[in-house]
């Protein structure tokens, strides 16, 4: 029932197409062909060079002394 879904949605051409993809040696499954549908969407990702965010240090005695230093 799923892969019919699958074909209405999608079409049975596309996912004949993703079931010739696959290796002959492995049994095809449905979220294998789920797999071969969701392709990855463009994330709104923002990319920040180091000119444009400053990294203040930070004095962590206080801490270290407290619960130990994990690094020596």
């Amino acid at each position: 029932v799923k892969l019919l879904r699958l074909c209405v949605d999608y079409g049975e051409e596309q996912i004949l197409n993703i079931k010739n993809s696959i290796p002959s040696h492995i049994v095809p499954t449905v979220d294998m062909v789920r797999t071969h549908l969701n392709e990855p969407t463009e994330s709104p990702v923002i990319y920040l060079s180091s000119k444009e965010v400053t990294i203040e240090p930070v004095d962590l005695t206080e801490y270290d002394k407290k619960y130990g230093m994990a690094v020596k």
